[in-house]
């Protein structure tokens, strides 16, 4: 950021700073006082009349009860009536019906453009640009400074230089972007400010002096379909595409595929007669209501023919458990990548936990990798929305992943889904290797009965065993919330020692 210089300005920064105004595309400002700090000025056919004044982001087809709409069509919102769906009247031909919640944006606000990205790591956002042109660019909520915002840009070739020989040049750059609440600018340095992040983009796409390249267009995303959650998403077969398979168990197989013709998604099918239509819509229905960037996210349903599908989010990494086993894996991943992994299934979890779900499966082999390796917990066939859950004496359970009161009792809680996160943190720190190594299930309901654990594996920070303890304590009320578990993986490093984890 210390490269921004100011030779576009007409005053001298030194003694007066500049507030540079510059047009977004499309969208001149207005004489509107923005309703926070993070919304822009809105274009001009905006009215100040319309109250709770909605945009949509993307293009939607009809589900069953809902209502259609075109990607900039416009609504007055009726009835928030959930977090996933409201009630709308569309502004154009003043029809009504329900639009699902991540499908829109408030009227004016930064969800409205096309580079910002409120959900998106830092790691992420080199994903994404490196995918992208040069110059690409992004905005993004900083992880480092909180209430300021991040730019992050593809550095064109010709912009990459070092002053050392021996380093190589960084291809992705990120500046922060903070607010001045006393006068409601925005800027990368203080004596640039703008009336808003948009007007900030634009100057640095007209001007290739300050930064040393112009900004050219916002990074095309991953994926082409959002975040969405749907009450009804069946999906026609013949938009569905199988591909290469990924994966097989004893109710189907998993593929890669295509939807539509243009997203890569993941398949996952069932074989006649091992589900029934009604359990397989309670796993549909049951990841409708699971939203969260640890979770993995329900894009559609297919049961108008045979097999029955359900579609989600591709995970180009894979189960965690066949990604940790990798060779090339080993040879990359240390110690604090694995407890970054592990404090990611940490945060799904403590999402479950608040959301009133139990998992009663976690393992590493039903927690999915993307390319950026984010984790998102899944396979929820045998989640339950109650307190407490008691199976019945023929359900069958991986004994080395349950609780002793699931396993000696059938009695499954959340605490039971804390025991077996225990277990994962073992997988994730052995490489994927299988617990209670050496032991039957025998051996190990022993084991159990006489509150004997497992021991430490190899290389293994006394820490993180200490953290699988908690996680093992006989009395389930003993054992940590998730939430802490999330808290204390964040804060691991915060008093270890550099030798500990290197």
């Amino acid at each position: 950021m210390g490269n921004c210089c100011c030779k576009g300005a007409k005053e001298d920064i030194s003694t007066k700073a500049v507030v540079y105004s510059v047009d977004p595309p499309s969208q001149p400002a207005q004489d509107v006082t923005p309703l926070n700090p993070y919304v822009h000025q809105p274009p001009p056919s905006a009215s100040k009349a319309v109250p709770n004044h909605y945009v949509a982001l993307y293009d939607y087809e009809t589900a069953v009860d809902s209502l259609p709409f075109r990607k900039f069509d416009e609504f007055q919102i009726i009835d928030f009536t959930t977090t996933d769906w409201f009630l709308a009247r569309k502004l154009t031909d003043n029809t009504e019906g329900f639009v699902p919640a991540s499908y829109i944006a408030e009227f004016g606000s930064l969800k409205t453009y096309p580079w910002y990205f409120e959900v998106l790591s830092r790691k992420d956002a080199g994903v994404m640009l490196n995918k992208s042109v040069d110059g690409s660019y992004l905005v993004r909520p900083s992880e480092t400074k909180p209430g300021c915002f991040s730019l992050s840009v593809k550095v064109p070739e010709m912009s990459k230089q070092t002053d050392d020989p021996n380093k190589k040049p960084n291809s992705i750059k990120h500046y922060i972007i903070r607010h001045s609440k006393e006068n409601n600018t925005f800027f990368i340095r203080q004596q640039m400010p703008f009336k808003s992040i948009a007007e900030l983009l634009e100057f640095f796409k007209s001007n290739k002096d300050q930064l040393g390249y112009q900004l050219t267009e916002a990074a095309k995303p991953l994926s082409s379909l959002p975040d969405l959650v749907v009450k009804t998403w069946e999906i026609d077969p013949k938009d569905i595409q199988l591909g290469a398979e990924l994966g097989h168990g004893a109710f189907g197989m998993v593929y890669r595929g295509t939807l539509k013709g243009q997203t890569q998604v993941a398949i996952k099918t069932f074989k006649p007669g091992t589900m029934d239509t009604e359990a397989f819509l309670e796993e549909a229905d049951l990841m409708k209501k699971l939203r969260h960037k640890n979770i993995l996210s329900l894009l559609a349903i297919q049961t108008k023919a045979e097999p029955i599908m359900i579609i989600t989010e591709l995970m180009g990494n894979g189960a965690l458990l066949d990604y940790v086993r990798k060779p090339a894996t080993k040879q990359i991943l240390k110690v604090k990548d694995q407890i970054d992994m592990a404090a990611q299934c940490a945060d799904g979890m403590a999402y479950l936990e608040i959301s009133g779900f139990i998992h009663r499966d976690l393992a590493a082999r039903n927690v999915l990798v993307n390319e950026s390796r984010q984790c998102k917990i899944a396979d929820f066939g045998l989640s339950k929305l109650d307190e407490e859950y008691t199976a019945s004496n023929t359900t069958r359970f991986p004994v080395k992943w349950t609780a002793p009161e699931a396993a000696l009792y059938g009695n499954y809680s959340i605490k039971s889904d804390v025991w077996s996160f225990g277990v994962l943190l073992y997988e994730i720190i052995t490489f994927g290797r299988v617990p209670y190594p050496g032991k039957n299930n025998k051996e190990v309901l022993d084991m159990l009965e006489t509150e004997a654990r497992m021991e430490k594996p190899n290389n293994c920070p006394d820490a993180y065993y200490g953290l699988m303890m908690t996680c093992h304590k006989q009395d389930p009320n003993d054992r940590p919330t998730f939430e802490t578990l999330k808290f204390q993986l964040e804060d691991y490093f915060f008093g270890t020692t550099d030798r500990e984890y290197q």
